[in-house]
């Protein structure tokens, strides 16, 4: 397969997204240092006085700070070198405002989880820094348990959240999809937000979700117990606003790559429509197939017609005895019939009383089918007729009652094997058959399928007799990107057709902006296709020797978490060559993938 690297002259459009949510930060780092106990566990444990690596701006004692002082209890604190005065078990401060707001002198407070945790080694519970990012300090409380919840018995909640301080004031918290609050009794709320201390105003709890914008350095959202919290699998960002925060909240999302829409055209030398049987609406109705070629395996002609009022075996007809979920040979040209009504031109297709599309399109013999579950075995139902005169062959299904019912069904078949021209007419149906109808045609061999068609609504189609797979876009390799590494992502075109010579010629377009659900493209002349991009921001030509090629694009680091671009390919074909006649224009799409970059 052709692999191309895409240039880097694209990064500045992964870079125009205004406002991307910061994510989950999969670097921990190493464990909490603590010089009286084990790194990063405990209860109750303040660890170690820890250096930024940057001074942070907050307010309260002091304009910037210098280091935090960490607890396990969901909460850090700033100082300027020395130790805190925050507690390390915050005894009734889990339920005060007023504790977690700061009193005079108190040091500012970094709290995305306010509450009595525990970092306990027996549910692998840790907490981690990671001061190896410029500008950032990350503070990872993995796998927390809640104290009182451990004394309890059961199942023990498990939560993973993290706290990111940038050199910018900014502080972020990512909370995973486990995260759900406090359990305790004892405790009624829980809080998540920043604060100076120092005295500062209680100025009030507010919806994170709202965006709330405060004008003093304290925010904060209280969570009541048992089942309150409603951040999990989302994260917070804390703008600084000098002073005052604005709230973001967001949902944080993997790196991924999702395809959506369809390529064309998905051709099938076989169709066909699946029914229940009383939204069966073929009932007096005809589906005539004349050979597109004079003899089978051509493909057809198809028109659906009113039928005749009524029809009934000829004079020469015979009935063929059938079992229930039955085939047997008839007449002189190979044919043979299936109990639960269908005609194929071999033996060996499937006798099975359930319609399924995937059966009908895997047959081992070419057949026409309006395939229920019948049983003409069954005392006092209608038989099964048949009659050739010269290669045609005539079937019908004369009042053949559905398994376990006395309600019958009439329908004609015609086949004429010289030419592979045949009919289908429909009589009188009952609506109480056990199982849904099938009708159509396949021939021999797999089929693609197209997803079938609604027959009575069709007045002249062609029936194809080649199948043909629509062109197809995938995309491998999550488009991550951190503060220190970026990705590549791959994407791989499938089923494309030769334009001549043995070439196949190709683009694959790359995006900002997404097409949704897609621009029809028949006024080009190509009917049936779509755009699902709008613009063409990056195009990467495709030539080739085969009908997969694949590209490659580099995701530059410091991507904005969030940011989507969208990708779809088009193939250069001869107009009015595909086996459907369509598409004078002589192209074809795929469907289209969005690639989300996140830091995981």
């Amino acid at each position: 397969m052709q692999r191309l690297l895409l240039s880097l002259a694209a990064v500045p459009l992964l870079t125009v997204a205004a406002s991307a949510q910061v994510c989950f930060e999969q670097n921990f780092g190493i464990p909490a240092p603590n010089a009286g106990g084990v790194a990063g566990e405990g209860d109750d444990v303040t660890f170690d006085l820890a250096p930024l690596g940057f001074n942070f701006p907050m307010g309260g004692n002091a304009a910037s700070y210098s280091h935090i002082s960490i607890s396990d209890n969901g909460i850090a604190y700033l100082t300027t070198g020395g130790a805190s005065n925050g507690a390390t078990g915050a005894g009734n401060g889990y339920q005060d405002t007023a504790y977690f707001v700061g009193a005079a002198g108190d040091d500012p407070r970094i709290a995305p989880l306010f509450m009595d945790l525990w970092a306990d080694p027996n549910y692998n519970g840790k907490v981690w820094i990671n001061d190896t990012i410029p500008g950032k300090f990350v503070i990872t409380w993995e796998n927390m348990v809640e104290w009182w919840a451990t004394t309890q018995g059961g199942t023990v909640p498990v939560f993973t959240f993290q706290a990111q301080l940038s050199v910018s004031g900014e502080v972020t918290f990512y909370y995973g999809s486990n995260v759900a609050g406090t359990v305790n009794p004892g405790q009624p709320m829980v809080r998540s937000g920043v604060s100076e201390g120092n005295g500062i105003a209680d100025p009030g709890a507010v919806d994170f979700s709202t965006s709330p914008m405060g004008l003093t350095n304290c925010m904060y959202e209280e969570f009541p117990t048992g089942g309150g919290f409603d951040l999990a699998d989302q994260s917070v960002q804390l703008i600084h606003t000098f002073p005052g925060y604005i709230s973001v909240v967001g949902s944080c999302e993997p790196a991924v790559n999702v395809n959506y829409g369809v390529g064309c055209y998905d051709i099938s030398d076989s169709y066909y429509e699946l029914l229940d049987p009383v939204g069966m609406d073929l009932s007096g109705m005809k589906i005539m197939a004349l050979s597109a070629g004079g003899a089978p395996g051509t493909g057809h002609i198809v028109t659906v017609l009113p039928g005749s009022s009524t029809f009934i075996p000829g004079p020469t007809a015979v009935s063929i005895p059938l079992g229930d979920d039955a085939e047997a040979p008839a007449g002189s040209m190979g044919l043979h019939l299936g109990s639960n009504c269908w005609v194929s031109t071999a033996a060996g297709n499937s006798v099975g009383f359930t319609p399924s599309i995937a059966t009908f399109l895997n047959q081992g013999a070419d057949a026409v089918h309006a395939w229920t579950d019948l049983q003409p075995n069954a005392a006092g139902s209608g038989l099964v007729y048949y009659e050739e005169v010269g290669t045609l062959a005539t079937v019908t299904y004369d009042g053949v009652w559905g398994w376990n019912t006395m309600n019958p069904n009439t329908i004609q078949f015609t086949y004429d094997t010289a030419t592979g021209d045949y009919s289908i007419e429909f009589g009188a149906l009952a609506t109480t058959n056990p199982e849904n109808w099938l009708v159509g045609f396949s021939p021999s061999g797999p089929s693609v399928d197209d997803g079938g068609m609604d027959i009575s609504a069709q007045t002249t189609f062609v029936a194809s007799s080649a199948n043909v797979d629509a062109l197809s876009l995938s995309a491998t390799g999550a488009p991550v990107s951190t503060a220190t590494t970026g990705a590549t992502v791959t994407y791989t075109t499938d089923n494309l057709i030769e334009l001549g010579g043995g070439v196949y010629v190709g683009m694959l377009i790359t995006s900002v902006s997404q097409a949704s659900p897609g621009l029809p493209l028949g006024f080009i002349g190509a009917p049936g296709c779509n755009a699902y991009v709008n613009t063409l921001d990056i195009t990467q030509a495709m030539v080739g020797f085969t009908p997969s090629q694949s590209l490659s694009f580099t995701v530059p680091v410091g991507a904005p978490s969030g940011f989507e671009f969208y990708s779809q390919s088009v193939n250069l074909v001869t107009p009015n060559s595909l086996p459907n006649g369509q598409n004078a224009f002589g192209l074809t799409t795929s469907n289209g993938v969005i690639s989300r970059v996140s830091s995981f």
